[in-house]
């Protein structure tokens, strides 16, 4: 067997294994997701204060016109939308 492909397919399948683990769902891994999901939160949270506050401050400098301001907020997908409605619903339960 060519030794690169060799390489490859036992780094994939070290990567299954990985994943396979990964995937079974535990407290320990619902609690974690949950805590993540609040981190993540409150730092979207952080992101978006602060870009209020440089949008304050351009306005007040005259380097952005208001008109001229845009929405940077991703739009989620429906997939995500799902995910973190089911994980708010599984952190609120611990």
């Amino acid at each position: 067997m060519n030794p690169r492909k060799a390489y490859w397919e036992e780094e994939l399948q070290k990567d299954l294994e990985f994943v396979i683990e990964n995937m079974k769902e535990s407290p320990q891994s619902t609690s974690k997701r949950g805590k993540m999901l609040d981190m993540h939160k409150d730092f979207v949270n952080t992101l978006t204060w602060f870009q209020s506050k440089l949008a304050g401050f351009a306005k007040e400098l005259g380097i952005v016109e208001s008109d001229e301001k845009k929405d940077f907020k991703a739009h989620p997908s429906n997939a995500q939308v799902e995910f973190i409605q089911s994980m708010e619903g599984t952190s609120q339960k611990h």
